[in-house]
């Protein structure tokens, strides 16, 4: 049972309206499907979740990459759509649904200590719940047609951790990203994004270890 769960961060893949000129290039991912973010994330997909932030917080996207990251870094605070995904292999995968945000995701990490399920978003509305040593995830609370995924805590807390890890070699791939395309302010771009969706720096996570017990 154990082996098989993972929890991934995602965001959601934007739709886009046809135009001739992008600032930089993106990868071709249908629209509303889900980008994992990790140190896997290539440059094409960061630069597509860089346009979804963009265009979720109503910053201008223009033909310069470093006019649009002005924009983005003009922003006081941030939203993306998205959260985490669970997904057991054979059995299926629960994703975030409609109103769930990446910024929202510490609410996993309350889950630990609460036990109250985190919002995972509605139509469908997934949710949370721990039974004894056992947490299970279900697709739609408001379906009969729902289906579960289970995990031992123990394993789900690891899982967690590797969550936060995910985010912050992610948001070092940002940096990088936005060095390779000569975009000025890029160790900024990094932190601003961690700032706006929790995400610890890598060494003070390395210092202080994981927190949650």
């Amino acid at each position: 049972m154990d082996k098989m769960l993972q929890l991934r961060a995602v965001v959601e893949a934007p739709y886009l309206p046809i135009r001739l000129v992008y600032p930089w290039a993106i990868a071709k991912i249908k629209p509303f499907s889900m980008i994992r973010l990790s140190a896997d994330t290539n440059p094409e997909e960061i630069g597509l979740i860089i346009l979804q932030l963009a265009d979720y917080n109503d910053a201008s996207i223009s033909a310069g990459a470093q006019e649009t990251i002005d924009q983005i870094l003009g922003l006081e605070r941030a939203v993306l759509s998205g959260g985490v995904q669970a997904h057991y292999e054979g059995q299926g995968t629960i994703s975030p649904s409609c109103c769930c945000g990446l910024e929202d995701w510490h609410e996993w990490l309350d889950f630990l200590q609460t036990g109250h399920s985190p919002w995972m978003g509605h139509d469908p509305w997934p949710t949370l719940e721990k039974r004894d040593n056992i947490v299970r995830i279900c697709s739609d609370k408001q379906s009969r047609k729902c289906f579960f995924l289970e995990s031992s805590y123990s394993h789900f807390k690891t899982q967690l951790k590797q969550v936060e890890k995910d985010l912050m070699a992610f948001a070092y791939c940002l940096e990088t990203w936005a060095k390779n395309l000569e975009i000025e302010r890029n160790q900024e771009l990094r932190l601003k994004f961690s700032e706006w969706f929790g995400i610890r720096d890598y060494f003070t996570y390395e210092k202080e270890g994981w927190q949650y017990r």
